[in-house]
């Protein structure tokens, strides 16, 4: 799974409000809308999996060299309508999968399995297979003849691989209208790969699939940066750099910069609705 643009932190995903035209159901993220939304981070083995990877390991080197589940990712939009998820997964094709629309047993197919919990709300469970066929659950009840659309594009990639892009209506999850911004909800998302006896969350898991610590934030702003950052000098330089930062939105903003080699050189806290100026390094032997 190839990905671009920001990725999502931990067990937390941003869900990107858009503004009409609504998202083309075609199974590619290709529309200008998808460019600011974060994929997520990497699936990752079951706990159980892990430990036994880990006791089978001579040390934590070796763990770390093992090979990890087949690609996944996933990303998250929203507008007025709905709930718009795409994922990609690798190594599987819409020849994997038998099962058709509403039935329940749809698990054993390939399959990505969405989780999510509004605050006081049902607890809606999402399984679609590796050729767009989908079932979705409420507090463990297949609801049939539901308003779920999905649409999926294969190849992937080398590794053949499904895409998929689906739409869930606000009324068809017992929503009224869109979450308020800065809501969150319990959230997760898992990968059955059963071809392959694979089993992979976003947000790990014991054994058997379920939200976890996952959230999905409401309210988040594009990952390619729609926050105001004006610097002393036009570009960046070797040395320290001034920058000030305005953050006008309700959430407090955790802002962390990285370097090529993914190691943290600056991290500030913003408070809501305010503004600040902080000093960033850039360069050998340059500190704050």
């Amino acid at each position: 799974v190839g990905r671009s643009g920001g990725e999502g932190s931990g067990s937390e995903m941003v869900a990107l409000e858009i503004a009409s035209p609504p998202v083309v159901l075609d199974g590619r993220c290709d529309e200008a809308a998808w460019d600011g939304a974060a994929w997520s981070g990497s699936f990752r083995w079951t706990a159980n999996q892990e430990a036994r990877m880990r006791a089978a390991a001579s040390s934590q080197e070796e763990f770390e060299r093992m090979d990890p589940p087949s690609g996944s990712a996933f990303r998250v939009l929203y507008d007025t309508a709905g709930l718009y998820f795409y994922c990609g997964v690798n190594h599987t094709g819409p020849e994997n999968s038998r099962q058709e629309d509403d039935d329940p047993e749809i698990w054993s197919d390939d399959v990505v399995e969405f989780f999510w919990q509004a605050p006081k709300g049902a607890e809606w469970h999402l399984i679609v297979n590796s050729r767009g066929a989908r079932t979705l659950f409420r507090n463990g009840t297949a609801v049939p003849d539901n308003a779920v659309r999905t649409a999926v594009s294969a190849p992937l990639n080398g590794s053949g691989g499904v895409e998929c892009e689906i739409f869930i209506p606000w009324t068809t999850m017992e929503c009224s209208e869109k979450p308020a911004n800065d809501t969150a909800w319990r959230f997760n998302v898992c990968r059955n790969f059963n071809s392959w006896n694979q089993l992979s969350s976003w947000a790990q898991v014991d054994s058997s699939f379920e939200l976890a610590d996952g959230r999905l934030l409401f309210g988040g702003m594009p990952a390619s940066g729609d926050l105001k950052i004006t610097g002393v000098n036009a570009e960046l330089g070797v040395g320290l750099n001034r920058m000030e930062l305005n953050w006008p939105r309700s959430g407090v903003l955790q802002l962390e910069i990285r370097d090529a080699a993914n190691q943290p050189v600056l991290q500030e806290t913003v408070p809501a609705g305010e503004g600040t100026v902080v000093t960033l390094p850039v360069g050998p032997g340059a500190a704050a």
